[in-house]
């Protein structure tokens, strides 16, 4: 089937985002699915291939099931759909399926039909929106059978479990070994076991970057997303977006910490938008009093809804709570043997004080080192970025780059 041109530009150039606001579509459809920018605006572009190919065809054609989602809440948008539907020629209706086993053979042959119909127009279509039931399909990364919590309560009550045994076999052991050996010999091999475990984990996680497929969306994220990857704060992103608008003179700054809006400012982005509604009522306003403002904006939120389904999907992973498991099991069996020692010390009436102060330490190292661990898929991202992406990245040098 031979393209009409002026349709498909037609359709291509009708915006989805107007007017322009500070909760537009893209905002909308990426907030809600904890989609990332470019990953939203790819689905908008193949919702509006599909729709092109819709309005085209005489027999039925079936969306993917991202697509599917971009396609109901356009629905929603009642005034931009029925637009789109006088760009497109005719009102396309949204047939949902019943599930029922007379219907799937009509919406089998509508797939294969529409899978044919696209190459026929568009070429190969991208397999992170048509081959993929959901954006982290992906990085075939599946689900583990247990939580991390359940992990972590099955190897402690392991280790209370063990304790009795334990005394009685550690006990003659521990009363021929002097205090300060045990320390001199216990805390440097804890360290050393923090160490040997970083490199496990940095290694391992390494490994996870490089084997998921190149069309995830992960090796296509925005400045701001991996900008909030590294500092985890929404502030962040503001900063950079206000900076931004204080190069290109659409805000002035009017005294010390605080800014003014340029008369005539007008909005290219959504996030832009934002920030010239926060200040246009205000003549002059405190930089603190913008900040409060904009933070619980969905334009800036986005990359923090897009960082939280990341981490959730990554600590429900077979791969990570396997990863998990190894960690908190090492750590556990050294906490334990440290507990024991204390124990067989008090018991026989040894001084044990560096011993409780050490056994503290390392529950606060435990503490921290497993926060770093929950968040390690945010470093191995940014690495990769650093290493393989941002050296070559044809954006290198724009402003957005500079504040990551």
């Amino acid at each position: 089937m031979q393209v009409n041109d002026s349709l498909w530009r037609a359709i291509e150039d009708f915006s989805l985002d107007y007017p322009l606001s500070e909760y537009s579509f893209s905002i909308r459809l990426s907030y809600e699915n904890g989609w990332p920018a470019n990953f939203t605006q790819k689905a908008i572009t193949e919702y509006k291939k599909f729709m092109y190919l819709a309005a085209t065809s005489d027999a039925m054609v079936s969306p993917s099931e991202i697509i599917d989602v971009v396609w109901h809440q356009h629905l929603i948008f009642t005034q931009s759909y029925d637009a789109f539907c006088q760009v497109l020629g005719k009102k396309i209706e949204h047939i949902p399926s019943s599930r029922k086993r007379d219907e799937f053979e009509k919406f089998k042959l509508a797939k294969e039909r529409t899978t044919k119909l696209y190459l026929d127009c568009f070429g190969e279509p991208p397999a992170e929106v048509w081959h993929y039931s959901e954006i982290y399909e992906a990085l075939a990364m599946p689900k583990a059978k247990f939580k991390v919590s359940e992990v972590a309560l099955y190897i402690i009550l392991a280790c209370l479990g063990l304790i009795i045994p334990a005394f009685f076999m550690l006990e003659p052991i521990y009363k021929q070994i002097e205090g300060s050996f045990f320390l001199g010999i216990y805390i440097p091999v804890v360290l050393l076991m923090f160490f040997v475990l970083f490199l496990i984990n940095e290694m391992q996680f390494k490994k996870a970057v490089l084997g998921w497929q190149k069309d995830a969306f992960i090796f296509n994220l925005s400045p701001f997303e991996l900008l909030y990857l590294k500092t985890k704060q929404v502030y962040s992103i503001i900063h950079a977006c206000v900076n931004m608008m204080i190069e290109q003179n659409k805000i002035i700054v009017s005294g010390e910490y605080t800014l003014g809006l340029n008369p005539g400012s007008q909005a290219k982005n959504a996030a832009q938008f934002a920030i010239i509604d926060a200040m246009d009522s205000e003549e002059k306003i405190p930089y603190y009093q913008l900040l409060q403002k904009l933070r619980g904006k969905p334009v800036f939120l986005n990359a923090e809804s897009m960082a939280v389904a990341l981490k959730k999907y990554f600590n429900k992973s077979d791969f990570f709570v396997r990863l998990f498991t190894l960690n908190f099991s090492f750590l556990s069996v050294a906490f334990f043997l440290g507990c024991m020692r204390l124990v067989t010390g008090i018991m026989n009436g040894r001084p044990v004080g560096f011993l409780v102060f050490s056994l503290i330490a390392f529950i606060i190292g435990i503490v921290f080192f497993l926060k770093w661990l929950h968040n390690l898929h945010a470093n191995a991202i940014l690495n990769y970025y650093n290493e393989r992406v941002l050296p070559d990245h044809p954006e290198v040098n724009d402003w957005a780059w500079r504040y990551y």
